[in-house]
C-alpha cells in the first residue's frame, strides 16, 4: 500500500501545481498529463487487484 499513496502523493501535488500554478506545468504538452494518468490509473488498478486476490476468502 505504500506504492498506492506514494502515486496518490504524487498525483496530489500535480493537480496542486495545475491549480495553484499553471505557468509552471505548462511546459507539459497534454499527451504527457494523459499518460501520466494512464500510467497511475494502470498502477492503481494493479494495486486494487492484488489487494482483493489477497484479501480474499480462503474457502472459495
Amino acid at each position: 500500500m505504500k506504492g498506492t499513496a506514494f502515486i496518490l502523493l504524487i498525483v496530489a501535488v500535480f493537480g496542486i501545481l495545475k491549480l495553484i500554478a499553471p505557468k509552471i506545468v505548462e511546459f507539459l504538452p497534454e499527451w504527457v498529463n494523459g499518460l501520466i494518468f494512464l500510467i497511475v490509473f494502470l498502477v492503481l488498478c494493479f494495486q486494487f487487484g492484488r489487494f482483493i486476490f489477497k484479501h480474499r476468502r480462503k474457502d472459495d
